[in-house]
Parts: C-alpha cells; sequence; structure tokens
C-alpha cells in the first residue's frame, strides 16, 4: 500500500497533503479549533510528476473508501459514469471521489469553454457540498478548466507539482539505485545534475536502461558510464557509435571533426571560466541538428543581468574558438548567433536593461532595439575572444581531449583544468 513515506522527495508539498489527511480523518485538535473540512484538492503538474502516486498516498492514509472516475468511455456513458460515482460515495460517507487525469474527461481544444463533462463535474460537487464527501483531482494542464470549476468551495486547494529539484532527483536516484545490484563507481551527486530537470517516471526509466544497457554489454557491474551513454541514448538518441562511420580518414573529414571539436571546446572553456565547475559533460557526436552539445548544470544561477550575460558569451564561445584558431568564419555557429540575438532582445526590450523607452508593448519591432542588439552582440563576442584568447592552452586540451574520447564529463574537465594554466575573465 501506498503511503507518505514511499514517495521520495517533495516534503513541502507532503506536509499540505498530511495537513489534509489529519484534517478527514477528523482530527480532535483540527476540530477543537474550528478548522472547516476541506472539500476539494487538485493537483497538477506535467506528465510523470508523481500526480497519481500522490493522490493515491492520500487515499490510503485517509482510510476513507474511495470511488474512481477515470475517462475509459464515450461522452454519454462517461457523463453517466461521473454522477454515478458522486452518487455511490454520497451513499457510503466519509468517502472520497477521485477524478483522475481531469484535464482528459473532455476534449480541451478551446480555453474555458462550458465542457458538458466539467458542468457535470461541478453539479455533481455542489450536490454532494453537505455531504462528507472530500474530492481529488489530478490534471497535467488547468488552463483550459472553466474557473467556476476551480473555485473555493469546488476545489478549496490547488497544488502544482513540477518536475523534482536537484536534492529530491538525488533522493529519487539513491531510491532507485538502492534496489539494483552491483553497483560500482556510481556518482549520485554527478547524475542528480544531469538528470536534474526531469521527471520522476524519467528517472526511474534512465536507471532501468542503465541496468539494461550493463546487462546487453554482459557487464558485470552498472557503472557511471553506463548511466551516461543511457542518458545520451534516451534523451539525445546518441549512442557509442553514432557518427562512428561517418568520419573517415580523408582530409575534408578531418577538417570538419577539428572544427566541432574546437567549437564545442569553445563553448565549454567560456562557461567554465564564468561559471567555474558548471559543465556536466560535453560531446562531438550531434544528432539531427547538431554536431555536439555542452550540457550545464545551472540550478543554482542567480537570474539577474550577470548570468544572462554568460549565457550569452557563452553561447558565442563556439564561433569565437574557430575564429581564433582556424583564423576563418564559423559557418556553424548560425543557431547559437539566433540563440544569443534572441537573449539580447529579451534583455532589451522585456527586462528592460537599457531603460523603459526601449520596452516592447506591442509586437512591432523597434529600430533603436536593433541597433543596441547589433552593438550588445558585438561586446559579447568580442568578450568571448577575449576569454578564449586568455585560455588557448585549456581550449586545445579540450579539444584534443574530444577528438580522442569523442566525449568528455566534469571529471576529465576537472583534471583537464589540474594541467594547465586558467586565467579567469569576469564580464
Amino acid at each position: 500500500m501506498i503511503t507518505f513515506n514511499e514517495v521520495i522527495g517533495y516534503d513541502t508539498i507532503k506536509e499540505d497533503l498530511k495537513i489534509i489527511v489529519d484534517v478527514l480523518k477528523g482530527d480532535k485538535d483540527s476540530i477543537k479549533q474550528g478548522v472547516p473540512l476541506i472539500k476539494g484538492l487538485l493537483l497538477y503538474g506535467g506528465p510523470g510528476v508523481g500526480k497519481t502516486m500522490m493522490a493515491t498516498a492520500l487515499i490510503n492514509e485517509s482510510n476513507r473508501k474511495v470511488f474512481i472516475c477515470k475517462k475509459d468511455e464515450i461522452d454519454s456513458d462517461f457523463i453517466r459514469k461521473i454522477k454515478n460515482t458522486f452518487k455511490e460515495a454520497s451513499n457510503n460517507t466519509p468517502s472520497i471521489v477521485f477524478l483522475d487525469d481531469l484535464d482528459k474527461f473532455a476534449k480541451n481544444d478551446k480555453r474555458e469553454a462550458e465542457y458538458d463533462e466539467y458542468v457535470t463535474v461541478q453539479s455533481c460537487i455542489d450536490e454532494v457540498s453537505d455531504k462528507d464527501v472530500f474530492v481529488l483531482a489530478t490534471a497535467n494542464k488547468i488552463n483550459y478548466f472553466p474557473k467556476s470549476l476551480l473555485r473555493v468551495g469546488r476545489f478549496d486547494k490547488i497544488i502544482k507539482i513540477d518536475n523534482p529539484n536537484y536534492v529530491d532527483t538525488v533522493k529519487i536516484i539513491a531510491y532507485y539505485l538502492e534496489k539494483k545490484e552491483f553497483i560500482k563507481d556510481i556518482d549520485i551527486e554527478f547524475m542528480g545534475k544531469l538528470m536534474h530537470g526531469y521527471s520522476c517516471a524519467e528517472i526511474e526509466q534512465i536507471i532501468n536502461d542503465t541496468v539494461l544497457l550493463a546487462n546487453y554489454n554482459n557487464s558485470n557491474v552498472i557503472n557511471i558510464d553506463c548511466f551516461i551513454e543511457a542518458y545520451m541514448r534516451r534523451f539525445h538518441d546518441i549512442t557509442n557509435n553514432t557518427n562512428k562511420y561517418l568520419y573517415n580518414k580523408n582530409d575534408i573529414e578531418i577538417k570538419n571533426r577539428n572544427l566541432i571539436a574546437y567549437h564545442e571546446a569553445g563553448h565549454l572553456v567560456v562557461y567554465e571560466i564564468l561559471n567555474p565547475g558548471t559543465v556536466l559533460l560535453a560531446t562531438i557526436n550531434g544528432s539531427y541538428f547538431s554536431g555536439g552539445f555542452v550540457k550545464k548544470y545551472e540550478e543554482n544561477t542567480v537570474n539577474d543581468i550577470k548570468s544572462i550575460e554568460s549565457r550569452i558569451v557563452g553561447i558565442l564561445g563556439g564561433k569565437a574558438a574557430v575564429e581564433l584558431k582556424f583564423g576563418i568564419l564559423d559557418l556553424g555557429a548560425k543557431r547559437d548567433i539566433s540563440m544569443a540575438e534572441n537573449l539580447v532582445n529579451e534583455s532589451i526590450s522585456r527586462l528592460c536593461c537599457f531603460g523603459f523607452n526601449l520596452y516592447r508593448v506591442f509586437s512591432g519591432e523597434n529600430p533603436d532595439t536593433e541597433k543596441i542588439i547589433r552593438v550588445e552582440l558585438e561586446k559579447y563576442y568580442q568578450k568571448a575572444k577575449e576569454i578564449i584568447f586568455n585560455n588557448m592552452e585549456f581550449l586545445d586540451k579540450v579539444a584534443n581531449a574530444l577528438l580522442e574520447k569523442q566525449m568528455i564529463t566534469s571529471f576529465d574537465i576537472e583534471e583537464i583544468k589540474s594541467n594547465c594554466k586558467i586565467n579567469y575573465v569576469s564580464i
């Protein structure tokens, strides 16, 4: 039976749910203090964050009878099912009506529409308002729900459940690894940083992928290499053999490979100079639109102008490295330039970093803004070149490591940094 003890992390949300459970169980102190009975709770958030698991834990710990309603019938029959679910709950109080995936009850193709299914739910909630019936619902999105459905009295508490933070991600990874055998040389903190921003379901899946990959490779141990390969396969469609047969020994392919290596090394060097220890991995094995990429960890980055500037300079680091190393224009930096332009534009026209006179009220372009964007892009590009120029040894060693290994991690980066002079530059 799932209880809150089985829900890893999310301590603040669990505390809120435990308070609700106390009220549902008729906690004497709550009654004595005049705490009103909570009639409804809606848990919402993206797929795989644990909404249904938390709802199930609440149901189990409340010791109430539960009547579940989930969309599995055609519209007319389903409306009848909704009514029957509430009727059964009303006849078996104290009880809980669990509306799982409430946002799938109707075809949400326009905002705030009065769908029959939602009108029926509202009506049924109102009909049991004087009964000891608690309404519990989960949903991925709530922006299509009628506002009347979400008001206090129907859903007294609405809680958003996000993907786990870094601390909870580490706890979840540790929990799943406890069940596995033959674990060796696993750095859970690194894994947590790499998986930060992913859902609980995705974290569980990547651990399972890691085990399957180790078994497939006839490995006696599950180590960090298995985990990284599983991560790259699932989330970046990159295997250890990606591009293996695309690069022959002819001069053109060798040149292209070198350009990619120095481009990615340029990103890495700038990121590491401005924010040491933030790069998790870099690869020159690309898929679809890129020759490679650099993965950073930024949970604790303060969202101020300095952090935005660091991102912009880092994005332009690839282009700067190719120009300084080979003396040619980097024709593979089109996407980077576009990303940098968008960030500069956002800082000017939305964040008002250059005053409110350039604030974009409407969608039209401001000629003054365009001029400033060009000037700022050039400034940030020159800063990227300055960082690269002052750290050419670091750049060369990173690029050579990428050419040799195809992918390097933060462990490799720290070793490289310990064997060369680092000249830190501030923005």
